[in-house]
């Protein structure tokens, strides 16, 4: 037998949210009477659940439903980014991984980078800046919007106060 498949595709949701699949396929066929039809079926099956499983991992990423903000903190301080993603629950688990600047936060020294939302206590002047986190699932993943850490400078204190 010999068969050539020439393509199988799908695309990915559009802008109207209306998914578009479609699977093209010619077949060149040599069979034998007795197992002609079998063949050129399973050569379609396989071609259609292709299809369907491409499709199901382009609808399936993770998104993100609501960006983190920018946030201020003065020195010292504390300060929190959050992200609301949605996945489907059969893409589980999902994972988070805060990133500052271009590098990624270490969960070990804070936890909290690894979740859906990072906390930044005792915040320093080299915290400052621009953070964004990677969101993941066994579909792929998603990186959110840059939010930035803004500095809060505290007012000076009045002469009267110092003494």
């Amino acid at each position: 037998m010999e068969t050539n498949l020439c393509s199988a595709s799908c695309s990915t949701v559009n802008s109207a949210g209306v998914l578009s699949a479609s699977a093209v396929f010619n077949a060149t066929t040599d069979f034998s009477v007795e197992n002609g039809k079998t063949l050129m079926k399973l050569t379609k099956l396989v071609v259609i659940l292709m299809v369907l499983l491409c499709c199901h991992w382009a609808i399936a990423q993770p998104s993100i439903t609501l960006q983190p903000k920018n946030a201020s903190a003065s020195l010292g301080g504390t300060a929190r980014f959050t992200v609301s993603v949605s996945s489907d629950p059969t893409n589980a688990p999902i994972t988070f991984q805060w990133w500052f600047k271009e590098a990624t936060l270490d969960a070990v020294a804070n936890p909290s980078a690894a979740t859906y939302r990072l906390s930044l206590t005792n915040v320093t002047l080299a915290e400052i800046g621009p953070y964004c986190v990677v969101v993941g699932d066994l579909s792929g993943s998603v990186t959110s919007q840059v939010a930035a850490l803004t500095w809060i400078p505290r007012s000076p204190r009045s002469p009267k106060d110092r003494s």
